[in-house]
Parts: structure tokens; C-alpha cells; sequence
């Protein structure tokens, strides 16, 4: 894995000493009104002195999450190094837009969705907010195509072959290839990386397995780029329920096991796992490459965790959610 220079590391580093962690997060959700929670994330220096509202903590949570970003991106010097830093946050990315898109699909509070996205560089706190704004899937795939997105290209191409009918599945699937094909390049020559990005690909065949085997369409959903689920595997699964979930349990490279597949899938579960992938693994590394390019990785990640929590507390708390169910919510300590 790449060496960013000993300053960058040493000042991220720094930087994550700043992070609520369980403790705080969990003191966070106990807070017993809004007032208190305001009062805990000024004094953690997540919001500033002026927002007396959760949509005003909210916006200041996604401007600190984004300056942090920006900061982090501009320690490190080499050109490949920052390329990897965004190709991996893309794969977070992936995972707010198709949080966009069902939410947009099933006519969601815009405020809801704004609470599960976080701002990148691909789509910053003013974009996401646009695309929460959109009524339809389809308008939000063409203000994606008026920005250029790297996504538009493959979502216009989904929705065309599908003659305007909105398939989440094709749609998500396509994301999905952008997101990790743009990772995995960027990780080429960064074995430990590379390595990630085949589990998360790897991790959300399996989840496709879960929730769509015996479905004719299933064998169309195979993502390429993962190491354990070759596609001739795959799509023999695909045909079978009952064997897909007895392989899926059975493999220990893919982290589930057989407690999390019994019945049927929970979706908010396995889609927790996909997204929590990627900051799964790179503490991994981080910890086996304390210099290397890990440490920002985690960072960012992790601050990403600690602003969709601190948001789901506040909204949660705002209609009265009880603490234990905030912190439950805000998947605290997961």
C-alpha cells in the first residue's frame, strides 16, 4: 500500500483524537432534550455557536464532514494517493445515491434522506440537497447527467433498457459498477486496497444472493471485481435459494454467518454490512500499515459514521425517539 509522508499520517492522526466515539455517542443520544444535544456536539467543536435547530446542526455537521475531507485530500501529495483517497470514498458515494434513489422512489421526506447522505467529493451538502428535492428517479438521473456525473453515464444506459420503467435492482446495480470499478483502478497497485474493494464486491453478490436468489433476473446482477463469487458460481446460486443461503453462511471470507441469513434477510442489516465494508477493512490495514494511505482512509470514513449518527440522533430525538432506540438507530458501536 502507498506511504503518504509521515506529516500527513501524524496530522490525521491528530484529527481522529477529535472523533465521539461510542462514549459520547451514547452520551449524545441520552441527552434529554435538543438543547442538550446542541451543548454536547459545540463543546465536541461539531457545530458552531449559532444552530439552534437540528437542520442548522445538520448543515453544520456536512460543512465540518467536507472541510475535513478537503483538508485530508490536500496533505497528501502524491497524485495517486488522492485518486485512491476519492476512489474508495466513491464506493460511499454509491451507497448515498442509491439511498437517494429508493427514498426519491418511495416519495420519502427530502430531510430524512439529507440525513442518511454525506457529502464527498463527487456530491457535496448543496448537491445532495438537490437531488433529495427531486419527485421522480428519473429526474434525478438527468440532474446527475446535466452534472456529468461518472454515475449518469450507466444510470441513463439502466433506465433505457428497462423503456422508462424504474428497476431499483438495474439501477443500484449500475451504481455500483462505477463506484467499484473506479476503486479497484485506482487501487491497482495498492494491494491492500485492492483487497477491500474485492471483499465489498464480493459482500454485495452475496447480498444480491440473499435477497433476489431463484429470481430469473438474479443472474443479471452480478457484479464483477470480487475474488470469492466467480460468476459461473454465482449465477448456479442464483437458481437455487436454498443453496445460495447455505454457501453464503458457510463462507467465512464473506463475514456473514448463519445467525444473520436464518429466515428471511433483513435488508437493512445486509445493506449496513455493504456499506460498512470498506471502514471494516481498512482499520485492518491501518493497523498492519500504520504509515500508509489506510490512515486517512479511516478517518474520513469514520467521520462519515459520526455525522450520519449525530444526524439520525437529532432527528430521531427531535420526535421523541427514547435514547436506547437512537443509539440502536444510529448503529452506535457497529
Amino acid at each position: 500500500m502507498s506511504s503518504p509522508d509521515v506529516y500527513a499520517v501524524a496530522r490525521v492522526r491528530g484529527l481522529r483524537t477529535r472523533l465521539l466515539g461510542r462514549r459520547r455517542m451514547v452520551e449524545l443520544a441520552a441527552q434529554a432534550d435538543l438543547a442538550g444535544k446542541l451543548e454536547l456536539l459545540r463543546r465536541a467543536g461539531l457545530i458552531g455557536t449559532t444552530a439552534a435547530t437540528v437542520d442548522a446542526a445538520a448543515r453544520d455537521l456536512a460543512k465540518g464532514l467536507w472541510r475535513d475531507t478537503v483538508f485530508v485530500d490536500g496533505l497528501l501529495e502524491a497524485a495517486g494517493a488522492r485518486r485512491l483517497l476519492r476512489a474508495v470514498l466513491g464506493i460511499a458515494d454509491a451507497w448515498s445515491l442509491k439511498t437517494v434513489l429508493r427514498g426519491v422512489a418511495r416519495s420519502e421526506p427530502s430531510a430524512s434522506l439529507l440525513a442518511l447522505a454525506v457529502p464527498t467529493f463527487d456530491f457535496d451538502e448543496a448537491a445532495f440537497k438537490e437531488l433529495v428535492a427531486q419527485r421522480t428517479v428519473k429526474a434525478v438521473i438527468d440532474l446527475l447527467a446535466t452534472w456529468r456525473s461518472p454515475f449518469a453515464p450507466a444510470l441513463l444506459a439502466a433506465a433505457a433498457a428497462a423503456g422508462g420503467h424504474v428497476d431499483p435492482s438495474a439501477l443500484e446495480l449500475a451504481i455500483d459498477r462505477v463506484a467499484f470499478a473506479r476503486a479497484a483502478r485506482a487501487a491497482a497497485k495498492h494491494p491492500a486496497v485492492a483487497r477491500l474493494v474485492a471483499e465489498s464486491v464480493d459482500l454485495a453478490n452475496a447480498v444480491t444472493l440473499l435477497e433476489l436468489s431463484g429470481r430469473a433476473a438474479g443472474r443479471e446482477l452480478f457484479l464483477e471485481g470480487g475474488q470469492t463469487l466467480a460468476r459461473r458460481r454465482f449465477e448456479r446460486l442464483a437458481a437455487s435459494p436454498s443453496e445460495a443461503r447455505g454457501a453464503v453462511a458457510a463462507d467465512r471470507a464473506l463475514g456473514l454467518g448463519p445467525a444473520m441469513i436464518d429466515g428471511a434477510p433483513d435488508p437493512f442489516l445486509l445493506d449496513r454490512l455493504v456499506r460498512r465494508r470498506p471502514l471494516v477493512a481498512l482499520r485492518r490495514a491501518a493497523r498492519e500499515e500504520p504509515l500508509s494511505i489506510a490512515v486517512p482512509l479511516v478517518f474520513l470514513l469514520e467521520r462519515q459514521e459520526e455525522v450520519r449518527s449525530a444526524r439520525t440522533i437529532l432527528e430521531g430525538g427531535a420526535i421523541g425517539l427514547p435514547a436506547g432506540e437512537l443509539v440502536d438507530l444510529a448503529e452506535v458501536g457497529t
